[in-house]
């Protein structure tokens, strides 16, 4: 009885540990496949990163700095951009100046849209013919309560000049000119003060598109 009895839990014993074995096999994960789709990301990310510093080195780029010190890297391809660091799909860029009191009324706009469409939206705003200083920036920045991006930089004068070349424009253009970008491809601008439903209409028609 006393065998029988022993026999029985061996079994009973042995039972119990090929259940557990197949817990750990149904939850565990082949390392050789999670090596490979990691692999695979990576090649993707390089390929990409490889595609933009080519087209990088046969366009012309410039380095827009703002009073935070926060940098964009931001290169013409003919009538196309690339915006380096930015994921946003929509780009606004803003031409304005210190002394045009509608620039800063529709920099302050500029400011709320980009909040209100979050990832979807991401505003630029340079300096254009105004030599003024950082300080003064700052300044009129913080009292018209205007957040985004707004560069201050050696490269702004180029930088003008290489879009409104772009878009055939001249010196003359009323301030403030905002250009929209729809995945680096020009979508539509607007020169001079305009009310800024019209310019949150277009970036909607853009995210929709």
């Amino acid at each position: 009885m006393r065998k029988i009895y022993t026999l029985l839990l061996t079994i009973f014993s042995l039972y119990l540990t090929g259940c557990e074995d197949k817990k750990v096999n149904k939850h565990s994960i082949p390392l050789e496949n999670t090596t490979e789709i990691f692999t695979s990301k990576d090649k993707k990310l390089q390929q990409e990163k490889h595609k933009s510093n080519l087209l990088a080195s046969q366009g012309d780029t410039f380095t827009l700095v703002d009073t935070r010190d926060t940098t964009y890297k931001i290169t013409f391809i003919q009538n196309d951009i690339i915006f380096h660091s930015l994921k946003s799909p929509i780009v606004v860029i803003n031409f304005f100046s210190l002394t045009c009191t509608s620039c800063l009324d529709q920099m302050a706009s500029l400011s709320k849209l980009q909040k209100k469409y979050q990832n979807k939206v991401s505003v630029i705003s340079v300096l254009h013919g105004d030599s003024q200083g950082n300080s003064t920036l700052k300044d009129s920045l913080q009292k018209h309560h205007i957040s985004h991006f707004t560069s201050h930089s050696k490269d702004d004068e180029g930088f003008s000049k290489k879009l409104y070349d772009t878009l055939q424009l001249n010196e003359n253009t009323p301030l403030p000119l905002t250009v929209i970008y729809q995945d680096g491809k020009y979508y539509s601008h607007f020169e001079g003060a305009v009310p800024i439903e019209m310019i949150q209409h277009d970036i909607q028609k853009s995210i929709k598109k």
